[in-house]
């Protein structure tokens, strides 16, 4: 998927969000296999302790064993048995003699077996070792392997940075353009959430068309639906978050985003991401593609930088629903700019989209 974004922007800020995204989910995957590693290494210290112990064991129990076959084995230590059970005094010397004789005939085959079940169980976790220790060279490959990935996107993030510095002067004059359509849109939106707030306009679901396959569903309040969103496109990343944050570039200057800017290939598919009436659709000149509002009762939602809508003011909008494409500016940029209002409040809408 970063792949195909890459493919699509030009040198500017699009590419160096692109590679900041790589950056961040190569140090996330680092980070998971530091973590493996540590558990590993945590088990094989555990398995190597009990490798020793049934080595000492069965050495225990084998130079027992040897020992017991060696003194039965001395010819003086050979006398007949049945002269040493009949020889007995009496009956009940006798018994004892033959019982002691079966136990110690018990207890040797018992002892070849106890043997065989160490040896058995000490070739398993030997085996164990083994496995683990491979698998641990090829978590310490593959950490390797990212890491020289991390130190490529770094130099290239470098790389970008410096010639972006370059461009002091013209991405001053985006930013600023930027925040005049931002301040635009910010006015749109807080002059319709006023207009659908009025008790003459009434807010209810309705259907697309007077057919019965498209009647509104019954849905949950919005309220209820934090952190259960639909992302608007099936393939994305989030480039610029929330509120503010200092720019990428400049030194010394901060932004104030009022949504989530969506980085995506071109022409992507938006969806709804939740279900909702089509309260507004609009462009702002000079913002680059439309801007389209779904009204959730008093929560609303906003899709801007998109094209090709396909709906129309009024319509009854399901979860998933295609409204529109993904916009690309002229430098080959493809961002949605996705807004989640209470009234005229600003919501976060990663705290209100699904994590995926």
């Amino acid at each position: 998927m970063l792949a195909q974004i890459q493919t699509q922007s030009r040198v500017g800020l699009g590419e160096l969000s692109l590679v900041q995204a790589q950056l961040q989910v190569q140090g996330q995957l680092i980070r998971v296999l530091e973590k493996e590693l540590d558990t590993l290494n945590r088990y094989l210290r555990k398995l190597q302790i009990v490798v020793s112990q049934l080595t000492r064991y069965q050495d225990q129990l084998k130079g027992e064993y040897a020992r017991m076959i060696y003194q039965s084995a001395k010819p003086s230590r050979q006398p007949n048995l049945l002269l040493f059970v009949f020889s007995a005094p009496d009956f009940h010397q006798l018994y004892r003699r033959w019982q002691y004789l079966r136990q110690y005939a018990q207890a040797r085959r018992e002892q070849v077996v106890h043997l065989q079940q160490v040896k058995q169980l000490l070739e398993e976790k030997e085996r164990q070792l083994k496995d683990y220790k491979d698998h641990k060279d090829r978590l310490h490959q593959a950490k390797k392997t990212e890491l020289s990935t991390l130190e490529t996107l770094s130099q290239e993030k470098k790389r970008l940075l410096q010639q972006l510095a370059q461009q002091e002067k013209q991405l001053r004059q985006e930013l600023l353009n930027n925040q005049r359509k931002l301040a635009q849109l910010d006015k749109l939106i807080t002059d319709q959430v006023q207009s659908a707030s009025r008790p003459s306009r009434p807010v209810r679901p309705r259907p697309v068309e007077n057919t019965p396959s498209l009647q509104p569903k019954t849905t949950q309040p919005f309220a209820r639906q934090k952190g259960k969103l639909a992302f608007p496109v099936q393939q994305g990343f989030i480039a610029v978050r929330f509120g503010r944050q200092k720019h990428p570039v400049l030194d010394k200057v901060y932004i104030d985003n009022a949504g989530i800017d969506i980085q995506a290939s071109s022409g992507q598919e938006v969806q709804a991401a939740y279900a909702g009436e089509v309260s507004t659709i609009a462009t702002i000149p000079g913002m680059g593609g439309q801007v389209l509002m779904l009204q959730h009762g008093e929560y609303f939602t906003v899709y801007a930088r998109i094209k090709n809508i396909r709906v129309k003011i009024g319509d009854w909008i399901e979860t998933g629903t295609p409204l529109a494409e993904v916009y690309t500016d002229a430098s080959g940029l493809s961002r949605l700019q996705f807004q989640v209002w209470k009234g005229s409040q600003k919501l976060n809408p990663e705290e209100w989209l699904r994590r995926r």
